[in-house]
């Protein structure tokens, strides 16, 4: 995997976008990647303390060689993001980069909670999802979500082209539905977008869906 062409993605530069457009960089000093896989190492250029948790040893040690040769303002976890304990830690940045596309359904809203705890209150919540539109995904959404799927019986020749090797995404979501979880989970939607981008491995069109909110304090 390139890091350079991943961190080149047109997903994470319209976050960047929106960061320098309400001039929030000098706000943001702690940064948390939840799903990191090999990281989103150009938050880097925020001048910030990168956090990334993975439950994949093999891309969190990818990920802290690449840090280690850019700078040491960095923390590396391998551990499931619900389980690991962040003691007092507070974040200005929230990043889950298609993290909820894989992990099941009926677990996205305890990881929600758990990443409005750990957002400041005037903290900044960034996801990317895949869309249920994406034009490689053949499969019936009920079908995606049931846990332990057998992917060959289901699409031979469609699901398993696209995800390669990779980790099976349990959901794609409308716009409308991510909107509501993200509601319910008590956060405001500041910008919500649906866009096509290039795949930074197999190269071919996704349809992803990028929402940013802010959570809402009693």
């Amino acid at each position: 995997m390139n890091i350079e062409e991943l961190n080149k993605n047109e997903s994470y530069i319209n976050l960047l976008k929106f960061i320098d457009y309400y001039k929030l960089t000098e706000r943001i000093k702690r940064v948390l990647d939840v799903g990191s896989g090999i990281g989103t190492t150009i938050f880097l250029t925020l001048d910030c303390i990168y956090d990334a948790i993975d439950i994949d040893k093999e891309a969190i040690n990818l990920l802290s060689n690449e840090l280690n040769k850019i700078n040491n303002n960095f923390n590396t976890y391998n551990s499931s993001f619900i389980e690991y304990s962040f003691g007092k830690k507070k974040y200005d940045l929230i990043l889950m980069n298609h993290f909820l596309n894989r992990i099941e359904f009926n677990k996205i809203e305890i990881n929600l909670n758990k990443a409005y705890t750990l957002l400041e209150d005037d903290g900044i919540i960034s996801i990317l999802v895949n869309s249920i539109s994406n034009s490689q995904i053949n499969i019936p959404k009920k079908l995606i979500v049931e846990k332990n799927i057998n992917v060959d019986e289901i699409a031979p020749n469609k699901f398993t082209r696209f995800i390669e090797n990779e980790i099976l995404h349990y959901n794609y979501f409308e716009l409308e539905e991510i909107e509501e979880i993200l509601i319910k989970s008590k956060f405001q939607i500041i910008e919500c977008i649906e866009f096509k981008t290039t795949h930074y491995k197999n190269k071919l069109s996704d349809s992803t869906i990028n929402v940013i909110a802010i959570p809402l304090r009693n």
